[in-house]
């Protein structure tokens, strides 16, 4: 199991990391869909929102970024 930390997602908050990766799988913590930007939730639609978290958590993930998120 390893545990994942990076600049170019959003910090995890109290003693939890961003994500841990084993076998093959990876689990991330708790994502909202918070535009980093603007500090602003995401649009109405859910698969708008579910979109944002992917975005937001896309840099802790060892492969590449699923086309549904960009």
């Amino acid at each position: 199991m390893n545990q994942v930390s990076t600049s170019k997602a959003p910090a995890a908050i109290g003693p939890y990391c961003q994500a841990v990766v084993h076998n093959g799988l990876v689990f991330t913590s708790g994502q909202v869909p918070l535009d980093p930007a603007t500090g602003s939730v995401a649009g109405a639609p859910s698969n708008s929102r579910a979109a944002r978290c992917a975005r937001t958590s896309a840099p802790c993930w060892p492969l590449p970024v699923p086309a549904w998120t960009r």
